[in-house]
């Protein structure tokens, strides 16, 4: 039984998001999504297309709305939006 649950656990997904702007802290990120993980960086780095100073990751994905609200991105498709 325990195999099951820690198969199930690591099937679970989640959605990145990278910080372009700041580092990952209270306030920097939507809090009506469960977060899975933060990491931050000790600098900026380039990650997905761009450099970010880090990511966050939830258990769902983030709105259009929360993602431009926040400054985050997934990758580098909307370039528009990126200040590198």
């Amino acid at each position: 039984m325990l195999d099951n649950l820690q198969q199930k656990d690591s099937e679970k997904q989640s959605y990145r998001y990278y910080s372009t702007l700041r580092p990952i802290a209270p306030m920097t990120y939507p809090t009506s999504k469960k977060v899975l993980n933060i990491e931050n960086f000790d600098e900026r780095k380039p990650v997905a297309g761009f450099f970010a100073w880090g990511y966050i990751e939830f258990a769902e994905p983030l709105s259009d709305e929360d993602e431009y609200d926040y400054d985050l991105y997934k990758d580098a498709s909307d370039k528009s939006r990126l200040n590198n």
